[in-house]
C-alpha cells in the first residue's frame, strides 16, 4: 500500500482521507475537482461571453439592414420631381431632401386628398397622388389616380407612360401596351416610353417587337441612359439567340 503525505505539512494521511487531519489542506482529488469545476466555469463563462458577443453581433446586423431598409424607403418617399405632368417614373430619383421625413411626406400626401375631395378630377392632383403611390409601391392606387388623371387630359405621354408602367409592376402587360402606345403616339421618340415598351414587350414573350423598339431608342438617343441600359438587354438577347 502506497502511503500518501500532506503536501502541506507533510503529515501522512490516513487511507482515503479529503482534508489533511493536521493542518487542514485539501488532498489531491478534492484539489483537483475543484480545479476542473473551476475551469468548466470558466469554459461557461467563456461560452455565455461568446454567445452574447453573436447575439450583438446580429443585432448590429440586423439595424444595419433596417437603417439601410429605411433610407432606401425614404429615398423613395423623396422622389418626386415636379408635381406637374413633367414628372416621370422612369427618371432617377432625387436625394431625399435636407429635413424631409416620412412623417412629412405623408403630410403632403393627406393634404393632397384633402385638395382632391374639393376638386376630385383636378389634373395634376391625381398626379401627384399616384406618384406618391407609385414611390411607396402601392401600384393599383396608382393606377386609380393616374387613370383619373389620363380621363381628364388623356394626351400627356409621362402620365401615360407612368400608368403603363403602374399596370406592367402588376403584371397587366395588355394594359401596360395600351398606354405606352398611346404615349409614343403622341411621342414616338420619347426615350423613357421606348425603354419600357421593349420591356414590356420582352415580358410579353415578343422578343423581336423588343429588340426594334431598344434598336430605336439606340439609334436615336445612343448617349441616354437609357439606350445604355437597352444595349446591355440587346447584348444578352442576342447571347442567348
Amino acid at each position: 500500500m502506497n502511503n500518501k503525505y500532506c503536501s502541506a505539512c507533510g503529515v501522512r494521511l490516513p487511507q482515503n482521507a479529503r482534508f489533511c487531519p493536521e493542518c487542514g489542506q485539501a488532498t489531491g482529488k478534492v484539489a483537483n475537482k475543484e480545479k476542473s469545476v473551476k475551469k468548466e466555469a470558466a469554459q461557461s463563462s467563456n461560452s455565455l461571453f461568446y454567445l452574447a458577443l453573436v447575439v450583438v453581433f446580429a443585432l448590429v446586423v440586423v439595424f444595419l439592414v433596417l437603417n439601410s431598409n429605411r433610407q432606401t424607403y425614404l429615398e423613395k418617399l423623396a422622389k418626386r420631381g415636379n408635381n406637374s405632368s413633367t414628372n416621370t417614373q422612369a427618371q432617377a430619383p432625387v436625394q431625399n431632401p435636407a429635413g424631409q421625413a416620412p412623417a412629412a411626406v405623408m403630410q403632403q400626401v393627406l393634404a393632397t386628398k384633402e385638395a382632391l375631395k374639393k376638386d376630385p378630377k383636378n389634373f395634376d392632383l391625381n398626379v401627384t397622388m399616384g406618384n406618391n403611390y407609385f414611390d411607396i409601391g402601392r401600384f393599383q392606387e396608382a393606377i386609380k389616380y393616374y387613370s383619373t388623371a389620363v380621363s381628364v387630359k388623356g394626351d400627356v405621354p409621362n402620365v401615360l407612360i407612368d400608368l403603363g408602367v403602374s399596370y406592367y409592376n402588376v403584371k397587366d402587360y395588355p394594359n401596360a401596351e395600351k398606354y405606352m402606345k398611346k404615349a409614343l403616339t403622341l411621342s414616338p421618340a420619347h426615350p423613357q416610353g421606348l425603354y419600357n415598351m421593349g420591356i414590356v414587350y420582352y415580358n410579353m414573350g415578343k422578343k423581336e417587337a423588343a429588340i426594334e423598339y431598344w434598336n430605336k431608342l439606340v439609334q436615336i438617343h445612343p448617349d441616354s441612359r437609357e439606350a445604355q441600359a437597352a444595349r446591355q438587354f440587346l447584348d444578352k438577347v442576342n447571347k442567348n439567340s
